[in-house]
């Protein structure tokens, strides 16, 4: 028997990264992806830029409803979630992704039709996923690897029994999406720019996890 729809908010619960891997201070992005959650639906997105020290994630704090949501979905049957969580990039690199998808998607949508979903207000790269970018940029400036993923499927079972304000909670394990290198600069008087590599993950390490809250509604 195909279990019911149910309609569900998907909230970041707890996220925890290993300091020895994501050591110092970073700022990433946190790409979410909701996999077939119904018929005819194939996936839904949502991004988060997160800044990390060490292992830390020190901003947003997920204290709020609002840091803490990713979807608000009618789901039925099994259907997936995946994280993939890009590379340390720089403040004017998701400032210039965001200027230039947006530019992009008025470009593709119009100018009424952007101004309708609020393109021409974005002022964070945390409201664009990604994924999207690679779509309407060709020559595109954002080009950060994928440095960690995680991925789990969610059969019906373990939401169908759900009352609404009842949740239940899913955890993705976070693996190294490659061999994970660090760069340290050591001069010397003949080489000022020396450097040594140190790979600190195997591509399939574990390297942190995240834990999702659903919750009927």
């Amino acid at each position: 028997m195909a279990t019911a729809k149910k309609d569900l908010d998907i909230l970041i619960e707890s996220f925890e990264l290993l300091p020895g891997v994501f050591a110092g201070k970073s700022r990433r992005v946190a790409d979410f992806k909701l996999v077939y959650p119904r018929l005819a639906i194939a996936q839904k997105t949502s991004s988060k830029t997160i800044e990390l020290n060490g292992g830390a994630i020190v901003k947003p704090a997920f204290d709020t409803w609002t840091e803490r949501i990713l979807f608000k979905e009618s789901v039925q049957g099994t259907f997936g979630l995946e994280i993939a969580i890009s590379e340390a990039v720089s403040a004017k690199e998701l400032e210039n992704a965001a200027s230039a998808t947006a530019s992009s998607l008025v470009k593709l949508l119009g100018g009424l039709a952007a101004d309708a979903v609020g393109l021409k207000a974005l002022n964070s790269f945390a409201e664009l996923p990604s994924a999207g970018i690679a779509k309407f940029l060709s020559g595109a400036s954002y080009s950060a690897r994928t440095d960690a993923t995680g991925a789990i499927d969610v059969p019906g079972e373990t939401y169908a029994h759900l009352k609404p304000g009842d949740g239940t909670v899913v955890t993705l394990p976070i693996v190294a999406a490659r061999d994970i290198v660090k760069e340290t600069r050591r001069p010397t008087k003949s080489r000022p720019d020396a450097t040594t590599r140190r790979t600190i993950a195997r591509r399939g390490d574990a390297v942190g996890s995240i834990a999702l809250r659903l919750r009927a509604i």
